[in-house]
């Protein structure tokens, strides 16, 4: 072996051949969490060893236009999968575990260590994105133990805002590591359990190596109050509301929710829960047994709105005034199923994140708009207590674990160097305080040769940066567009099953129909197709052209909405269709001159002539487009010189000439594209990439991503007749062109 190997082959530690130094014998690599709050992730390293604690997310600022969340940058973990022994989560806040499921989607497999509720919150979020097959999930409680050679894994339980949280006690090569997590010294819980400090008093006693301890509230003088007494806030509010009062909180305050129920009870009011991730997570609480609720007592919502108001409590996501959440679609007038009323009460749980003030207020402002009695910290701070201790509870925990190095972790930098401060005065030796943030690799070991006593050291940086995640699946959703007729390829969505999950989930569905929208008069469509038009009635909002099959002029446009009130959301026009060239744009004109009503009448005059009914003349010209589209499909089928790419679902039929590589089938297509317009056969090219193709044209080499293809859209009547001419002239064009 090498004699710069890091370990020989019984494990232990070898000289560095030039500087006689011991090599590290633990690494501690923060990954997310420290200069921020949120993005929660540590690496811990020994050998050719990893465990990680927590791996979380954090809400984009208000500049990070288009991003739903941020993630750590796990590009150093991607490079050491096979080291990697397990996973350890601390508590089930999105900022510890809410990125978990995009480390499993790039193939990070380690068993996932988590207390039940934790587990269960994960396995839902799992679930929903189809992951959850994929991990090994292991429960744990704070008595237990975990060997995870070379660490050995303890825990403590913890007061904080989340039930089953935990800190934990990591046994290295190097010494005894303790993370405190999320965590108050709270003397009368909501759960009645707390912080284990007769634990954390017995490692102190033995001796600590490293302590990482929580530092977000370290600005804030004294200890944290109790949990209990924000029900006695509660209490009041409830009192003095004569309508709904509607209280908004993280999803996974479980200790709050229970909270507001209690209070409910004794105001004779039932409560309901608003948003996708709220009522999964009360759902999953229940099931477990942390929330003490029955399943009759839950409104549905249906009976929030037909209730009498004095008797209606809701609990909704959006604390942070995040854009999608139940809480802002309400303050908006934009939500499915809640309309905000002159009278409710409007309880905002939370204090905002730093950065997230500026969406807080605006939704403060908006529920203010919609005539709600809003009651948030700034004006009474009894609705809501942190989960974090405060400078008061930081230095007990110095005093109870006396470690010999100290991290300040959880906090913007100025929370750090004020925590590393307390952490001297304290007792902490100054050079075995480091502040730090992502990416600075802290060592500990016996560096000199000979000696027994362990130092830590800075060592390099490793990448840390922010991944932005932009997208669905992270917070409520909002709208879901579904397309029936894709313009490139004629593609129906399968609208019945969005209606489904749109019962569940309570998103609206916006459909694309601006191509296809008038096939739902044609009875010859695929089944499937048939059953997307058949239902075409139940979305919220649909767009339609009718320049495109409705006969009428460039210009001639709808949208339609169920709840007109959302009209008021919708640009009007679409930059992407506006060209800075100087060329004529064929789409930039209509014969509507300068009276802007003309398109409508237009469209009013030809559908009293061909009125849009099944079985009517205008159907009639639509079903002849769908059987040419049939059977110019048939004769690309049944020739072998040609490879249809797709089932036409409307009338666009998309096919390209029988060819070995993806390269040579795109030069044939523009080619032959080129051809045909000489013969005056007008096509099109179209590119798709290899993933839409690979399976139907197996025999294809994929020397490219991506494949130019023959397009034709059908869309006249006349064109039934014409299908013949057509096959004629683009086998002329190919053997021109061969």
């Amino acid at each position: 072996m090498n004699n710069e190997a890091a370990l020989v082959a019984d494990g232990q530690p070898t000289t560095d051949a030039q500087t006689g130094a011991m090599p590290a014998d633990l690494r501690m690599i923060p990954l997310g969490g420290l200069g921020e709050i949120g993005k929660n992730m540590m690496v811990i390293e020994s050998g050719e060893n990893i465990v990680i604690v927590d791996a979380g997310l954090m809400f984009p600022d208000s500049d990070m236009h288009g991003v739903d969340v941020v993630i750590p940058d796990i590009e150093y973990l991607l490079e050491r999968k096979t080291w990697i022994r397990g996973i350890i989560l601390t508590h089930g806040h999105e900022d510890h575990i809410g990125a978990l499921p995009y480390l499993i989607d790039e193939g990070i497999d380690a068993p996932i260590y988590a207390t039940a509720l934790t587990r269960g919150l994960l396995e839902g979020k799992l679930s929903e994105q189809g992951s959850l097959g994929r991990v090994r999930l292991n429960t744990v409680t704070s008595a237990d133990t975990v060997d995870l050679n070379p660490f050995t894994i303890e825990f403590f339980h913890t007061c904080h805002s989340f039930p089953d949280s935990v800190g934990v006690s990591i046994l290295t090569p190097a010494g005894r590591v303790i993370m405190t997590s999320d965590y108050k010294f709270d003397p009368t819980p909501v759960d009645g359990k707390p912080t284990e400090t007769d634990k954390l008093k017995r490692w102190g006693d033995e001796g600590v190596l490293l302590l990482l301890a929580d530092s977000t509230n370290v600005e804030r003088l004294g200890t944290t109050p109790s949990e209990r007494t924000v029900e006695t806030g509660l209490d009041e509010v409830f009192a003095q509301a004569k309508g709904r009062v509607i209280l908004a909180t993280f999803a996974s305050n479980v200790s709050r929710v229970q909270q507001i129920i209690n209070v409910s009870r004794r105001h004779q009011r039932q409560i309901g829960a608003v948003g996708r991730s709220m009522v999964n997570n009360v759902k999953i609480s229940m099931k477990l047994g942390y929330l003490d609720v029955k399943p009759e007592e839950l409104l549905s919502a249906r009976e929030m709105e037909e209730l009498p108001d004095s008797h209606v409590t809701i609990v909704a996501t959006g604390s942070q005034g995040e854009p999608t959440s139940a809480m802002v679609r309400m303050s908006m007038g934009d939500h499915r199923q809640l309309t905000l009323r002159k009278g409710d009460t409007v309880v905002l749980s939370a204090v905002p994140i730093p950065g997230n003030e500026e969406l807080f207020n605006r939704t403060v402002d908006n529920l203010y708009r919609r005539g709600a009695k809003v009651v948030y910290h700034e004006l009474a701070d009894s609705v809501h207590v942190s989960g974090h201790g405060g400078r008061a509870d930081y230095q007990h925990m110095l005093e109870l674990v006396r470690p010999r190095h100290f991290v300040p972790v959880h906090g913007e930098y100025r929370h750090l160097v004020l925590h590393g401060e307390l952490a001297e005065q304290t007792g902490v030796a100054p050079e075995n305080v480091f502040v730090i943030e992502d990416g600075q690799v802290l060592e500990f070991g016996r560096f000199a040769e000979g000696s027994d006593e362990v130092h830590g050291r800075r060592a390099e940086h490793v990448n840390a940066a922010h991944v932005f995640v932009d997208g669905l699946g992270v917070g409520d959703i909002g709208t879901v567009v579904a397309t029936l007729g894709a313009t490139a390829t004629g593609a129906v969505d399968p609208l019945p099953g969005l209606l489904e999950l749109q019962a569940v989930y309570g998103f609206r569905i916006h459909a694309d129909a601006a191509y296809g929208g008038y096939y739902t008069l044609v009875e010859n469509l695929r089944p499937e197709s048939a059953a997307a038009y058949a239902c075409l009635n139940r979305v919220d909002s649909l767009v339609i052209d009718p320049h495109k099959h409705g006969l009428q002029p460039y210009g001639c446009g709808c949208v339609l909405f169920q709840d007109q009130a959302v009209g008021a959301l919708y640009k009007h026009d679409s930059p992407y269709t506006y060209f800075s060239s100087a060329e004529l744009h064929l789409g930039e004109i209509s014969l509507e001159c300068s009276r802007a009503g003309a398109s409508a009448v237009a469209l009013w005059s030809t559908q009293r002539l061909l009125p849009p009914v099944r079985g009517g003349e205008f159907a009639g010209m639509l079903t002849q487009c769908r059987e040419a589209a049939l059977v110019l499909a048939e004769k690309i089928s049944t020739d072998g010189n040609w490879m249809l790419a797709f089932e036409p679902e409307l009338d666009i039929v998309v096919w390209a000439e029988r060819g070995t590589t993806a390269s040579e089938i795109s030069r044939r297509s523009k080619a032959i594209f080129e051809a045909a317009a000489a013969q005056d056969l007008h096509l099109a090219v179209a590119t798709f990439p290899a993933t839409l193709l690979a399976e139907r044209w197996p025999d294809v080499v994929w020397d490219q991503p991506s494949v130019a293809c023959l397009r034709s859209c059908l869309m006249k009547a006349e064109h039934r007749a014409w299908v013949d001419e057509i096959w004629v002239r683009l086998t002329r064009a190919a053997e021109e062109t061969a």
